[in-house]
């Protein structure tokens, strides 16, 4: 999980963050055999599951992400 650097200020915040990140990595897994598509849907439902179970028990929102600007220059994308 990757954790943002206000951490220590913000602990809930950084996990709900991370959470949210796992998910989102996990949704934008391919796989080419039938065999690497199941694994990526079980690694999207096993993060799903655990932000599920986060988010039920009173964890706080992952924060909305702040768009990356654009490495040439074009702007935020």
């Amino acid at each position: 999980m990757t954790y943002f650097s206000d951490c220590w200020e913000r602990p809930d915040q950084a996990h709900a963050d991370a959470l949210y990140d796992t998910l989102s990595d996990a949704l934008k897994e391919r796989g080419g055999s039938p065999a690497q598509r199941a694994r990526a849907q079980d690694n999207a439902d096993a993060a799903f599951s655990v932000l599920d179970m986060w988010l039920r028990s009173g964890g706080e929102l992952p924060a909305p992400r702040r768009p990356r600007p654009d490495p040439e220059g074009g702007g935020e994308r």
